[in-house]
């Protein structure tokens, strides 16, 4: 009688471990697909369009990473660059669905501002790489289009269709642009790509054991298309609207710049207040104090870079960029009016670029998924109670 019972709780044990579902970050694999695409290149005076080129469909993609190395060094000569490159080398990198819509649409400078910014790695900053190089005539870099929003899949993208494919389009900027002063020659480049992605489940294991096929709240997607360059400060009153409602915010980014096109801190107010419909989440707050509370929140400690002022919601339950959770995703509905105001010290004439990351629906027309969701306008991901850090 001993044995039969100890045999049933056995089976029973099995039984259960077999109808136990495998999550989706056990269940799959992260896999790197190299050389997918590659392009070379020399930039000239006119700007050199790569692509659109389709992705490889080889499972739900992570990120797409775009290494850029020298492969016949330039002469300097009397050349120069700003503090913006090697990045200002992209004039333009667009991410696009199988749609055909841009779900990232921005210049590569800004692109390096959404890598520190979003925390996707514990050493964000692609500048700390070990084979950077800022060298003006053999620059070295990589620089990446993040999908996933945590790393147990939220956010990453289905990649599996052999008709309905992801796109890549970049734009490397014509010399006057990339350079101050232009090299006697221009180096020749290598645009290569690596794919990010994980690897599609089994429906069971090895064991018998269900699997979960999909990445946990499948739909969730991050856009970077609402890029507002070159906004005109010509007057030391703020009063600039940031267009960006409909969705839930990440974050928030402005890069300042001088009349001659230079960072530079100057432009913004001081004290800094962002105005939200009828809140204020930073009032009269001096301006040295909002960079300082942001460049504590970025996950490695780096030189700041003039000129950006970054407004982080994407801390979860956390206290740094990228953190597990929602909660801090600002909320908005179609009706919501963001403003940047307040009074610079100094009055600077130049220009504010802004650049919003929103949270909403994959596959969804920019122009449309505002109008997605509940009756107010406004979109919440349904949060499943079993999701680490759903709240």
């Amino acid at each position: 009688m001993a044995l039969t019972t100890a045999n049933a709780a056995t089976a029973a044990t099995q039984q259960q471990a077999q109808g136990s579902l495998i999550p989706f970050p056990a269940a799959s694999r992260r896999v790197r697909s190299g050389s997918t695409l590659s392009f070379t290149l020399t930039p000239g005076t006119a700007p050199v369009t790569l692509g659109p080129a389709d992705l490889v469909p080889t499972g739900y993609i992570r990120a797409i990473e775009i290494h850029v190395s020298t492969v016949t060094a330039g002469t300097l000569g009397a050349g120069t660059v700003g503090g913006d490159f090697p990045f200002n080398l992209f004039q333009d990198l667009q991410f696009i669905d199988a749609g055909g819509q841009k779900m990232d649409d921005l210049p590569g400078w800004i692109l390096l501002q959404d890598n520190i910014i979003s925390g996707y790695r514990a050493i964000a900053d692609p500048r700390t790489d070990y084979d950077y190089s800022a060298n003006p005539i053999s620059p070295n870099f990589r620089i990446r289009l993040e999908r996933e929003l945590f790393p147990d899949g939220r956010g990453a993208l289905p990649n599996l269709s052999g008709t309905q494919k992801y796109r890549l389009r970049a734009v490397i900027d014509a010399i006057a642009n990339v350079y101050t002063v232009a090299p006697t020659t221009a180096p020749t480049l290598k645009v290569e790509i690596t794919q990010h992605e994980w690897f599609l489940p089994a429906a069971a294991n090895g064991a018998g054991q269900p699997q979960q096929r999909q990445p946990p709240l499948m739909g969730l997607a991050q856009y970077r298309t609402s890029w507002y360059p070159a906004l005109s400060v010509t007057n030391a009153q703020i009063n600039q609207q940031v267009k960006a409602n409909g969705n839930l915010i990440k974050y928030i980014a402005f890069c300042g710049r001088n009349s001659s096109g230079v960072r530079t801190d100057l432009v913004f107010p001081d004290p800094f207040t962002l105005r939200v419909d009828n809140s204020y989440p930073w009032n009269s707050v001096p301006l040295a104090n909002v960079i300082a509370e942001s460049q504590a929140m970025f996950r490695q400690a780096t030189a700041r870079d003039t000129g950006m002022i970054i407004l982080p919601f994407d801390y979860g339950l956390g206290r740094g960029v990228g953190d597990n959770g929602y909660a801090s995703w600002e909320e908005t509905s179609t009706a919501t009016y963001i403003t940047l105001q307040g009074i610079q010290p100094t009055p600077t004439v130049g220009t504010i670029d802004i650049l919003v990351c929103e949270i909403s629906v994959a596959e969804i027309d920019p122009a449309e998924r505002s109008a997605l969701g509940s009756a107010t306008g406004s979109w919440n991901p349904n949060i499943a109670p079993t999701v680490m850090g759903g709240v």
